[in-house]
């Protein structure tokens, strides 16, 4: 029989020395199929089938390699590579451990030639619902193997996949499944993995099953169930059809809900054209469904000769005063909500007291009202209910809420967490929080998720998360509602972007680096320098494309 391996798993082959498996488990016969076949718009992969005579690492290495295609195959060819017994015991769903491409999987040989051993450091290792759940880098796993009919086979193998990073991006994806903000306004992004072969079932599924345990409590879900039934979500062309069981209580109210969370996580990108939504012989109609309100134009602000100002971007229109300088002192990082002209606010320092400060809200008439005053605050930021969010640079149980009537409103924290609270930033659906706390010697990330009530009103801070960073942080902003940059040692200055569900990548910033701008419009990385140029990430270089006034941020994004 010609063996083949497509051009896809043969490059997630060459990447490591022991390339891994991925997907859920599906039993179906071998076949011998096309290389190079589009499928959904991926290239399909295929895998090799256990070669004659192979010894024992060299067939573990070519089943690596075969698990690599299992998202196209159904694992039908990686699971020739196993006893029959072992075939029938086999969960490669159980997890996917994603390897680091550097070191990847190292494999050597017992004391007894049957028993294979691989070591290697873990990125992430994806369970069944496509969360990242790694505890512990370093992996070590044995393979155990017998012969069958005189060639070698693996008896005895750990439930789950092994890849290696080529492999497992080449397979899988990153995809945002969506669900309600508490008061049903926002849309909350809840990034899971998925095959790239099964897309758009699995993000459904997704859906079905509820958010990621660090959401549950923090969002609503239009319809959840927590054993969809097999043929549930069905797949016909650029047709996805959701069959509710009959067994169930469903409204339309819920069906068109669902509906609007569907049509969010399934964007052009999974192939998807039509939703449709049925239960029994009854089928809901959408057709009066508004088209989603469209994001306003982002805006900016910044203090521009002493005063505040504001420009709405790409709009051609000059730039407007909100706030004039005012000779009792100075603004600094204006601010405002991202879906309404107020709350406005910005920080005032009174002239001769650098030491201290003041979070106020301008009024459209040149006025301006104190909100807080004392201790030097951090840069203050408006979430879309109008909250406003600030600190002093102190323990994180200073961290207050207020509205625009001077209303404080206490957070309740998980867990009493030490340390000196040098920056924060809040995602722009007002869900997740991430801190940066001095403590001592070293810096540390923190992220939180938000818990608001019915109305919107932020109640609590809960699931905290400590995150590694590379060297000591002093500045963070979110990209995007799943990525949020970190500024590390400014005498050499990184950039670690971070990933909701995923592991980090940090790369070199330009030189006298001070931040990362928040919630840009393109959603893609910018950064500034001390003289307010700002940086875009071009391929693998740093471009400078404008300057910027001081304390410059979008809003209304």
């Amino acid at each position: 029989m010609n063996r083949r391996l497509s051009a896809l798993a043969l490059v997630a082959a060459l990447s490591l020395p022991l390339a891994a498996c991925a997907s859920l488990p599906m039993s179906g016969p071998v076949h011998e199929g096309k290389t190079n076949v589009k499928v959904g718009g991926t290239l399909y992969q295929q895998a090799e089938l256990p070669a004659k005579g192979s010894k024992p690492e060299h067939l573990i290495r070519d089943f690596q390699q075969a698990c690599a295609a299992g998202t196209y195959d159904n694992f039908a060819v990686a699971r020739q590579y196993l006893t029959p017994e072992a075939r029938r015991s086999w969960k490669p769903s159980e997890h996917i451990t994603v390897l680091s491409q550097k070191n990847g999987l190292s494999l050597t040989t017992g004391a007894e030639s049957n028993v294979i051993k691989g070591t290697g450091n873990a990125l992430l290792r994806i369970n069944s619902r496509g969360i990242n759940e790694l505890q512990e880098s370093s992996q070590q796993i044995f393979y155990t193997l017998e012969q069958v009919d005189g060639e070698w086979r693996i008896s005895d193998l750990p439930d789950g996949i092994y890849l290696s990073e080529t492999a497992f991006q080449t397979a899988y994806m990153l995809r945002p499944v969506y669900f309600y903000s508490t008061d049903r306004w926002e849309m909350v992004a809840d990034p899971r993995w998925v095959s790239r072969a099964q897309a758009p079932k699995q993000l459904v599924r997704d859906i079905l099953l509820g958010p990621s345990p660090n959401l549950e409590g923090a969002v609503y879900n239009a319809f959840t169930l927590h054993a969809p039934p097999s043929g549930i979500v069905e797949v016909t062309g650029k047709i996805l059809q959701v069959k509710v069981p009959t067994v169930y209580s469903f409204t339309q109210p819920e069906a068109e809900a669902l509906y609007r969370q569907l049509e969010r996580t399934l964007d052009i990108s999974t192939g998807i054209e039509s939703i449709q939504i049925s239960q029994g012989e009854y089928q809901f109609d959408f057709s009066k469904l508004t088209a989603p309100v469209q994001e306003r134009s982002t805006r900016t602000l910044a203090v521009h000769n002493g005063e505040v100002v504001e420009a709405i971007l790409g709009g051609g229109a000059a730039s407007q005063t909100v706030s004039p300088p005012s000779p009792k002192g100075e603004w600094s990082w204006p601010t405002m909500s991202a879906s309404a002209n107020e709350p406005l606010v910005a920080l005032f320092t009174l002239k001769g007291e650098s030491a201290s400060n003041q979070l106020r809200l301008i009024k459209r008439n040149g006025e301006s009202d104190i909100l807080a005053s004392g201790k030097l605050f951090l840069p203050p930021q408006v979430d879309r209910w109008g909250w406003i969010w600030d600190a002093p640079s102190a323990d994180l149980d200073e961290l207050f809420v207020v509205d625009s009537h001077g209303l404080m409103n206490n957070l309740e924290e998980a867990q009493a967490i030490p340390g000196k609270l040098l920056g924060f930033s809040l995602s722009s659906d007002g869900t997740r929080l991430v801190t940066i706390l001095d403590q001592g010697e070293q810096t540390t990330l923190y992220t939180f998720t938000v818990f608001r009530d019915y109305k919107g009103r932020p109640v609590s801070l809960r699931f905290p998360h400590n995150l590694s960073v590379p060297s000591k942080a002093y500045a963070v902003s979110w990209i995007n509602t799943t990525q949020f940059g970190v500024l590390c040692d400014p005498e050499k200055p990184t950039i670690t972007v971070y990933t909701l569900n995923s592991y980090p990548k940090t790369i070199e910033a330009p030189k006298d680096t001070v931040r990362v701008l928040p919630n840009p419009p393109q959603e893609q990385l910018e950064i500034v320098n001390r003289e307010n140029l700002v940086y875009n990430r071009i391929g693998y270089t740093w471009r400078s494309t404008r300057q910027i006034p001081p304390y410059w941020v979008y809003v209304g994004k």
